[in-house]
C-alpha cells in the first residue's frame, strides 16, 4: 500500500489526529484500504474506482460508506478515550 502524502494539514484536525487517522486505516482490510486511497488521496471518483477494481458502481460506494463507517467510529472512540 503506497505510503500516504497527506500535504497541507486538513482545517481543524491536528498531527496527532491525522496520524492516528492513518494509523487506524493501516488496520482496515486491503479493499478498505484501496478504496479510500484511491477516493481521497487519489481523488478518484467511485465511478473510476469501480471500474479500476471490476466491481459494480453500487458495491464500491457501498463498501467505501461501511469503510468511512468504520473509520469514523474507531477514531471517535480513540479519541473519547483519550479524553
Amino acid at each position: 500500500f503506497p505510503s500516504h502524502d497527506i500535504g497541507e494539514e486538513p482545517q481543524g484536525y491536528s498531527n496527532e489526529q491525522i496520524e492516528l487517522v492513518l494509523n487506524m486505516l493501516k488496520d482496515m482490510d486491503e479493499k478498505c484500504q484501496e478504496i479510500i486511497h484511491m477516493r481521497f488521496w487519489g481523488g478518484k471518483r467511485y465511478e473510476s474506482i469501480a471500474q479500476i477494481i471490476e466491481k459494480k458502481l453500487s458495491a464500491v460506494k457501498m463498501r467505501g460508506k461501511r469503510c468511512l463507517d468504520d473509520l469514523y467510529l474507531k477514531f471517535k472512540q480513540s479519541y473519547e478515550y483519550a479524553s
